[in-house]
């Protein structure tokens, strides 16, 4: 009896070792690991919203990968690629200038090339519509060429963004700032 919990302490023991030596050499090699796909939501455009054309539809998406990194998004409208966005945070504007139905989906690769479909999202983009001009705006701060302050140490730096707008046959509805292509903050409401 005793000398069969020796020899299982000495198997389990033998066991531990080679898990541990496994886990280190596939560490070392991380390649022969088991890759993880990336996740992605496609955020924007949000399911059943309409735009009146010519639109410009926001694309976003949040994309993730657990054992590594993201390294391109792809965006395709009714299966067909639309583009592909090798940089952070994969987001973009696509301007679509014909009525109709269409459904968004967005493609995200990691490192290892593992992929993962986000959801579907379906839009609707209404004919253009001559009596509903476009609202007009006028960007006041921050002024072009204006130096803003640079980021605390938390890494956050303020930027106070404000517009004049108007709409000659209704209100406007909502505003979107952008800082080098990337939406910042939307408004809904007037200052």
């Amino acid at each position: 009896m005793r000398d069969n919990r020796a020899q299982t302490d000495i198997v389990g023991r033998v066991l531990r070792h080679v898990v541990c030596l496994i886990g280190l050499w596939l560490s070392a090699f991380p390649a022969l690991a088991q890759n993880q796909p990336p996740t992605i939501t496609l955020w924007s455009p949000a399911t059943t919203s309409s735009y009146e054309a010519p639109a410009g539809v926001l694309l976003r998406v949040s994309a993730f990968d657990p054992d590594g990194t993201v390294s391109k998004v792809e965006y395709y409208v009714n299966g067909a690629l639309l583009g592909t966005l090798a940089t952070p945070p994969f987001g973009a504007t696509w301007t679509q200038s014909t009525a109709g139905t269409f459904t968004v989906t967005a493609k995200a690769f990691d490192n290892l090339n593992a992929t993962t479909i986000s959801n579907a999202v379906t839009i609707t983009v209404l004919a253009a519509n001559p009596a509903n001009p476009a609202p007009s705006l006028t960007l006041v701060s921050p002024v072009n060429g204006a130096t803003c302050a640079t980021a605390t140490a938390g890494g956050v730096a303020t930027v106070q963004m404000y517009a004049n707008t108007s709409d000659s046959n209704g209100t406007v509805n909502r505003v979107e700032y952008f800082i080098g292509g990337g939406l910042v903050c939307i408004a809904l409401a007037s200052p």
